[in-house]
């Protein structure tokens, strides 16, 4: 009789149904909106096809993700209060690292399905992060660094900024190279971010390309000739460009004492020649030359 109970007592407990709580956390954009009716149609759809157990179902509990790192409150909420036991975003790099890490402590699975950082296929730091992505910064990587094989080059430099480059595909490139011995990296230079000035609408550019062609030299000439530093600066540089040696002007000098009308003129006379002009200044000074369309770089 007690073994009878114990078989019955098993039997009951076999087919008890388990619950898969799954804590999706979803970015507040409104494109993907409805991204938790969608993981509900799909758990519903593979108990319909029969591809889940009979006693296996899943649960879908949708939290906000991506805004002040509410995603890895939420993350914590789930997993001590709700017993998640496996998640479904974030959509934002910088959340998805800190969660993965913590499903690293807890043992849960972690599924991203927007891509990340390169540094994320660490499977060291990250082993329980797998990835639905379409694109990866990874494969982004390895094909790049299958081009350097292709064309035999075997020493290149490598130009990044100096924050957040984990999240580009330069850091799996690294690491491709340093495990190779067909490509060897000679120099890491880093470049601090800033953000790219607001360009012309394409339409307009071959108007503003035209009129920067055929600025008055004349006119601007007359900002120069009251600076008798400038005026010594301009003929100078463009002398060196006349005789075609490669020199590096710094000009540096305080407000109002006709730097930025300087460079204004040395690009002036030289696009009017049909050639390449390139100035190199500071975000101030840009501001003061990009409405006139030159061609600039801030740094």
């Amino acid at each position: 009789m007690l073994s009878l109970s114990i078989l019955l007592y098993l039997t009951s407990v076999s087919i008890q149904e388990q619950i898969i709580r799954v804590g999706h956390l979803l970015p507040a954009n409104p494109i993907i909106a409805n991204e938790a009716d969608v993981l509900k149609i799909c758990a519903n759809d593979l108990r319909k096809r029969n591809i889940l157990p009979p006693n296996l179902s899943l649960e879908i509990i949708t939290m906000e993700s991506c805004k002040d790192f509410s995603g890895v409150e939420n993350a914590a909420y789930l997993h001590y209060m709700q017993n998640a036991t496996i998640y479904f975003g974030p959509g934002c790099n910088e959340e998805i690292v800190v969660i993965s890490r913590l499903a690293r402590r807890w043992n849960v699975p972690i599924i991203a399905h927007l891509s990340g950082g390169d540094a994320l296929a660490d499977k060291n730091l990250f082993p329980t992060l797998g990835s639905v992505a379409l694109t990866s910064a990874v494969e982004m990587a390895r094909a790049t660094f299958t081009y350097l094989k292709l064309y035999n080059w075997q020493k290149i430099a490598i130009v990044r900024p100096t924050v957040d480059f984990d999240r580009l595909s330069i850091h799996s490139l690294v690491q491709m190279a340093k495990n190779s011995a067909d490509v060897k990296i000679n120099a890491i230079i880093e470049i601090d971010p800033m953000p790219s000035p607001n360009r012309s609408a394409a339409a307009s550019f071959d108007v503003e390309l035209c009129r920067g062609q055929n600025l008055n030299t004349t006119d601007l000439l007359t900002y120069v000739q009251s600076n008798i530093r400038a005026k010594r600066h301009l003929h100078q540089i463009l002398q060196t460009v006349s005789k075609g040696v490669t020199e590096i002007f710094f000009l540096d000098a305080p407000e109002e004492t006709g730097e930025t009308f300087l460079i204004r003129l040395i690009l002036a006379t030289n696009r009017c020649k049909n050639h390449i002009a390139l100035a190199l200044a500071s975000s101030a000074m840009a501001a003061t030359l990009l409405p006139v369309e030159e061609l600039l770089i801030p740094l």
